[in-house]
């Protein structure tokens, strides 16, 4: 299986690129995601809210971390990001502004309240710099052909030669079993208090 193709504004038909993985990300996280179901119940705005959000997050792993697709035919995608290069200014240029406006200020006060649980976590359980694999997501007729271990194993390869750690979180309990084959472990297991929803935190440490 080739490399994946890392999404960067100078790739040949990066709008295309672009319009295509946000839908693959919103269609994959749209049927059944625990948080985002529980979040929006009623599936056209859970859609138009996912759409918004992955442009958002998407850009924002182009400009300050690193996307990929598994090739051409876009089978998978997966968005990671470098905690120690947050800040309010990338996020806005990101287009944080534009996502919080138009999904409202009811929303973002749950997701702040959401963002500020995790963040928790994370720093009790992780140092300041290290690498997040935010979004994974591979099309529903192209699993079980090995394109999640395409999308991994080379940028955990990467992050293992910096000598940095990997987080992820999951709020699907079927991914921790799936997620342990590739080195992470789960450092807290935690419910969300608001949602009543079980939330875990893994990590994979630099591994030689």
């Amino acid at each position: 299986m080739s490399q994946p193709i890392r999404i960067r504004k100078s790739l040949s038909r990066f709008s295309e690129y672009q319009k295509n993985i946000i839908e693959l990300f919103t269609e994959t996280f749209l049927p059944d995601d625990p948080l985002i179901n529980r979040l929006i119940p009623n599936i056209r705005r859970r859609r138009r809210f996912l759409k918004h959000y992955f442009a958002y997050r998407l850009k924002f792993a182009i400009l300050y971390g690193e996307a990929y697709v598994t090739s051409p035919e876009i089978e998978g995608g997966a968005l990671w990001v470098r905690h120690a290069r947050r800040s309010l200014w990338k996020n806005a240029r990101a287009g944080g502004l534009t996502f919080y406006l138009t999904v409202g200020g009811r929303m973002i006060v749950r997701l702040m309240r959401i963002a500020n649980f995790i963040d928790s976590l994370h720093n009790k359980h992780i140092s300041s710099d290290h690498y997040q694999l935010e979004r994974i997501a591979v099309r529903s007729d192209a699993r079980g052909k090995g394109h999640m271990g395409a999308l991994l194993n080379p940028m955990l390869a990467k992050i293992d030669s910096m000598n940095l750690p990997c987080s992820l979180e999951t709020e699907n309990e079927s991914n921790v079993a799936l997620y342990a084959h590739y080195g992470f472990e789960v450092v807290a297991q935690s419910i969300i208090p608001w949602l009543d929803l079980p939330h875990w935190l893994m990590i994979r440490y630099p591994q030689s």
